[in-house]
């Protein structure tokens, strides 16, 4: 084999691995770094954290185009109202994240296809904190943001 086609084979075997490998692998630590910066705000009085969970892709119920989401996701047991929650976790988290809470009435996250939280309780009402990210395909700021963009579960 010629010095040039070794090369433009290995540059496509490089390309694939890119896209196979390390796209999905980077998409999957900004989600779990969403759930971290979750976890690491003090939790409310009268409130338990039960699970958390990180998800990266297209998700479902988000309209149409191309272009990842990343959220992070805490489930907890709590005697306050969401309403209550939700302005805790905005004020602790800063005014530039977008944070939501809704009610959890069971351990399959509904919302975000097929995923579920691992442990489960229903003798008190559970929550369902939210973080989420997302890079619109086309309103890139990098190359490395358009690059990420390249990972199928964004489209």
């Amino acid at each position: 084999m010629g010095k040039w086609k070794w090369l433009a084979v290995s540059a496509a075997a490089l390309a694939i691995a890119l896209l196979c490998v390390a796209i999905p692998r980077e998409n999957d630590r900004i989600a779990a770094s969403l759930e971290e910066r979750l976890l690491r705000v003090p939790l409310p009085p009268e409130t338990e954290r039960i699970d958390s969970k990180s998800i990266a892709g297209r998700l479902p119920g988000s309209g149409n185009g191309n272009g990842m989401q990343y959220v992070g996701l805490l489930l907890v047991v709590s005697d306050l109202s969401g309403e209550e929650l939700q302005a805790y976790y905005r004020e602790q988290l800063g005014n530039g994240a977008f944070v939501t809470v809704a009610r959890q009435e069971s351990q399959r996250l509904d919302d975000y296809g097929d995923w579920w939280f691992d442990v489960w309780t229903s003798d008190r009402p559970c929550y369902r904190i939210e973080l989420l990210e997302e890079s619109i395909s086309g309103c890139e700021e990098s190359l490395w943001e358009a690059l990420l963009n390249l990972d199928l579960r964004g489209h």
